[in-house]
């Protein structure tokens, strides 16, 4: 739900009865993330209020975790679009299915590889291209950073916001060299592809 949060994404507290989503579903509620929806998520994320710094690390790291474990189908020619309910229970982000439908039944089984036959499942029409999403992904400032040094003595300065754009983050691991001039990213990317992506 974090991943969501707002009345653009996420349904009214109101209608969070398991009764009504499932009518919900039936009337078109979104029930997977494809790239659209990332950037859209990563909009929205960077227009909060930089004052509101928990909500907005809370926020940036959802989606971050989201980003680590999906870049790679995200970025295939043909991907299957990423279920909130098949892929939250190793990341704890809770994507909108994982929390609108749950209840003591078991999850539903990972989606299957995407395939050549798997058009049923792969967003074709007006889908945002691989390199739209890529260049819109690193012009806003939704990575979620650290707004205090970690470590005494590491150089530093005041008043950092706890958002900032993936081209202006480093890693942790290179704090010591840059953490003057760039910001520090509040987490871990252990995607291959992802970091190659924000360099």
């Amino acid at each position: 739900r974090d991943l969501l949060e707002g009345g653009d994404f996420y349904p009214s507290d109101a209608f969070l009865r398991q009764d009504l989503v499932a009518t919900l579903i039936r009337l078109g509620l979104q029930t997977s993330l494809d790239r659209e929806g990332v950037i859209k998520v990563a909009r929205s994320v960077a227009d909060m209020d930089p004052s509101d710094e928990k909500a907005a690390n809370r926020r940036g790291t959802a989606l971050l975790r989201f980003l680590d474990l999906h870049y790679a189908d995200l970025t295939r020619d043909v991907f299957t679009q990423i279920s909130g309910a098949a892929k939250t229970a190793a990341s704890g982000v809770k994507t909108l299915m994982g929390s609108l439908m749950a209840s003591s039944k078991p999850p539903p089984p990972p989606p299957r590889p995407p395939r050549k036959d798997a058009a049923a499942h792969v967003s074709t029409k007006g889908e945002m291209t691989i390199e739209a999403f890529k260049e819109l992904l690193l012009q806003h400032a939704w990575m979620p950073v650290l707004t205090k040094a970690p470590v005494e003595g590491l150089p530093w300065t005041d008043d950092r916001s706890p958002l900032a754009r993936p081209s202006d983050v480093r890693p942790k691991e290179d704090m010591w060299l840059l953490s003057f001039f760039m910001s520090i990213v509040d987490g871990e990317v252990t995607s291959k592809e992802l970091r190659a992506h924000f360099g």
